[in-house]
């Protein structure tokens, strides 16, 4: 649990996983109303993202080797949070099937397919800095079970948030601009929220 702990205090800022997953979940409602349905999902989409997060970050040790505040790239940390990060898909799996047998099987699906893709693409060229994005654009359709334009939109909208705020990101708009980071971040905070604005218009 000390692996679990140290990689909380660096890696997961609870205050803005919330507002990602409260971000999908608003994204995810086909009608201007949030229903019981939606107000429950909250957490668990919170959890499938944080367990992403910590997917993500093991699947980059290689990567992340000599950066600072990376205690998962450790050894020791690494095989704890391994064992953690199969706990958290089995607890995702188990609560999903209690509820929707048919959403459980997508996300079991999914979990084997960004496997796949994780092993296979991280390494080629610049693909590593987009799987990440995949969980997004998931997130919609396992909260729908319906394709929407809504899910090529997230995973569009993810992409130009990357653009904006992250330096290493290809294609990042801004590095030869005199743009504060503060700025930087604050364009692609707004960029989102008129995302989220646009849709909810479009469904009042």
């Amino acid at each position: 649990m000390n692996s679990l702990k140290i990689y909380y205090k660096q890696r997961i800022n609870l205050a803005l996983w919330s507002l990602v997953t409260l971000f999908l979940v608003a994204l995810s409602l086909q009608e201007f109303h949030l229903s019981k349905f939606h107000i429950l999902s909250f957490p668990f989409v919170l959890f499938f993202l944080l367990n992403m997060r910590l997917f993500d970050d093991l699947a980059n040790v290689e990567f992340d080797a000599n950066k600072e505040n990376r205690a998962y790239t450790n050894p020791i940390h690494q095989q704890d949070l391994k064992k953690l990060l199969i706990a958290g898909n089995l607890i995702l799996l188990i609560t999903l099937f209690l509820f929707s047998q048919q959403r459980a099987l997508y996300l079991f699906l999914f979990l084997l397919l960004n496997q796949f893709f994780y092993a296979f693409f991280i390494k080629v060229g610049n693909f590593r800095y987009f799987l990440p994005l995949l969980k997004y654009p998931f997130v919609i359709f396992l909260l729908n079970l319906s394709y929407s334009y809504t899910i090529s939109e997230v995973f569009i909208a993810f992409i130009v948030f990357e653009i904006l705020d992250d330096k290493t990101f290809p294609g990042e708009l801004l590095s030869s601009n005199k743009i504060s980071l503060k700025t930087q971040k604050v364009l692609a905070y707004l960029f989102l929220l008129l995302i989220l604005v646009f849709h909810l218009i479009l469904i009042y």
